[in-house]
Order: C-alpha cells, then sequence, then structure tokens
C-alpha cells in the first residue's frame, strides 16, 4: 500500500517487510561510491515524476563486531549521538507516533 500524504500511522509487518525489500533490493539504483570490496557503498536513486522529486540515498557498511541494538541505538539517540558525531548540529525528535515510534 501506497504511503498517504499527511498521514502517520504506526508500522506494521507489512510495512517492516516493504523496507527490507527496499534495502535489499538494488534495482534502479546508481552505485555511487564503493570501497572494500562492497564493505561501504552508497546508492542513490531520483524519485522521478512518478514518485517523488526527492532524491534518495542508501548506505550499506558493514560493522561486523557491533550489535544490531547497539547501532541503532548509537545512530537514534540525539543526545549520545552530538557527543561523537562531530557534523551533527541538532538532533530531536519531529513527530512521535507511539512511544516505539517517532
Amino acid at each position: 500500500m501506497p504511503i498517504e500524504r499527511g498521514k502517520v500511522s504506526v508500522p506494521d509487518d507489512d510495512d517492516f517487510q516493504d523496507l527490507k525489500n527496499l534495502a535489499e533490493d538494488h534495482s534502479g539504483w546508481t552505485i555511487q561510491y564503493s570501497k572494500n570490496n562492497g564493505a561501504v557503498c552508497v546508492w542513490t536513486k531520483d524519485g522521478g515524476e512518478s514518485e517523488s522529486c526527492i532524491k534518495m540515498f542508501k548506505v550499506y557498511r558493514n560493522f561486523p563486531d557491533v550489535k544490531a541494538e547497539t547501532m541503532y541505538d548509537v545512530l537514534h539517540d540525539p543526545h549520545f549521538r552530538k557527543l561523537w558525531d562531530k557534523s551533527m548540529i541538532e538532533g530531536r525528535d519531529v513527530c512521535m507516533v507511539n512511544p516505539n515510534n517517532d
């Protein structure tokens, strides 16, 4: 089901599967950067008229010694991220759908 403009809802299993498919399927994406035999990759895709005028980016980086839960927490905690991410100027929630989705 396509995303409706102006509507925010809690993602369900189908939404998660759509996101997973988007991450794993590189059809229509252009590789812009690759390093260390694919250990770091960046793809781009233009939304086009039928989707969006926004340029999309997809980044892959393998961190074999870091748990997924740790990576998620490090990237999504704006207070902690400011300590290590020197490029971060500001971080805040724009919308909180429920306690598990912001």
